[in-house]
């Protein structure tokens, strides 16, 4: 049986996305697994640490605006219901 390979490689040129679709693809798996260490597992390899850098940045700002989120839905949730 083979399996299937669990890499996702992005070759393109500068300005294309490569960081904004490697950020989209570590929030989905961490979001979409059960596991809360899921991170711990995740390998992602650039070619500089400008660009290293910047995808932890947008981690981050992506993780503090989905918490407050549900801070505000649950609230909302609280007090409404």
């Amino acid at each position: 049986m083979k399996n299937a390979s669990t890499f996702q490689v992005y070759n393109a040129s500068a300005g294309s996305g490569k960081t904004f679709s490697s950020v989209k693809e570590y929030l989905k798996i961490v979001l979409r697994n059960h596991n809360p260490n899921q991170f711990q597992h995740i390998l992602a390899i650039t070619f500089t640490n400008k660009a290293a850098n910047e995808m932890k940045n947008r981690i981050v700002k992506k993780e503090a605006a989905f918490l407050d989120s549900l801070f505000f839905m649950t609230i909302y949730l609280i007090f409404w219901f």
